[in-house]
């Protein structure tokens, strides 16, 4: 506690105690300390609007780089079908790439992308699904601060996260073997990623590159008969419960070159399945 003193003014026989300002006091009512305080207050301030930003950079990330506290406001999933066995083309590579590095810039921090790849090991082998690349973004290098831990850290991040992974998975697909295989679970694929990996909660798109050619122990458009989804709905089986499973998701399919034996109903089945699972769906040949 600050403390006044005091002196005695006039004769003795009238004392009047007159208060004499104490250096307490004189600091109080200093220019200076007033600047100080306020200084002061302003960096609590300023610290106060930090914590936000401190406290999302010390979230809780799973092994995909993605906050186990909130969902993406963006997930993209990319779906390849290598099942047939040929090599894509050229036209379609590049076309491919392109999409990723739309996505891969595109995309905003903590926003997913993700690209599976239906085919198998060897020749005869059953068609199944591999992860090639999944991560959420990390932090944009160019809106890095020290808040942040500073721009080349963050730069860092984003290419041994993001940008890296992104080209050795591009690479992978390339280098992958092309074989035939037996089975081509198209649908069951679809329905897989879109619980599993378009989970989000903003938009969600998906873009499916095949020549839709499921062939699969309920549904396979190589049966003497053409495949109706309806149908195949109504018989009860699990590849066919779709119900709004990618509402209100994109679709994109990219529609590779198919066989000349190929039935004409390719095109309504997979219309009334995308209708099925609620999604605004488009499709384009390859």
């Amino acid at each position: 506690m600050w403390r006044s003193t005091y002196s005695y003014r006039g004769s003795n026989k009238h004392k009047r105690r007159t208060p004499r300002i104490g250096a307490g006091h004189r600091i109080l009512r200093s220019p200076h300390f007033k600047s100080a305080v306020l200084f002061g207050v302003s960096i609590l301030v300023a610290v106060a609007a930090l914590v936000p930003t401190i406290w999302k950079g010390s979230e809780t990330l799973d092994g995909y780089h993605c906050s186990k506290s909130r969902l993406p406001q963006q997930t993209v999933g990319i779906l390849l079908d290598a099942t047939d066995g040929r090599e894509f083309a050229s036209t379609v590579k590049e076309k491919l790439l392109q999409a990723v590095e739309s996505y891969r810039d595109t995309l905003g921090e903590g926003d997913r992308l993700s690209i599976f790849l239906l085919g198998s090991d060897a020749p005869g082998q059953e068609g199944k699904l591999y992860r090639i690349f999944s991560a959420c973004k990390p932090g944009d290098p160019d809106k890095a601060s020290q808040v942040n831990h500073g721009r080349k850290y963050v730069q860092r991040q984003y290419q041994r996260i993001w940008a890296e992974p992104l080209q050795a998975s591009l690479e992978a697909i390339e280098r992958r073997p092309h074989v035939e295989s037996s089975t081509t679970p198209l649908m069951m694929s679809i329905k897989t990623l879109s619980a599993r990996e378009l989970v989000s909660q903003g938009s969600r798109t998906l873009l499916v590159m095949s020549d839709l050619l499921e062939n699969s122990d309920h549904v396979s458009f190589y049966a003497p008969r053409c495949p109706d989804f309806t149908r195949t709905k109504n018989a009860g089986y699990d590849i066919a419960n779709v119900s709004n499973i990618l509402a209100n998701a994109r679709v994109t399919v990219w529609q590779l070159p198919q066989p000349a034996t190929t039935t004409q109903c390719i095109g309504k089945f997979w219309a009334d399945y995308m209708r099925e699972a609620g999604a605004r769906y488009e499709s384009t040949a390859l």
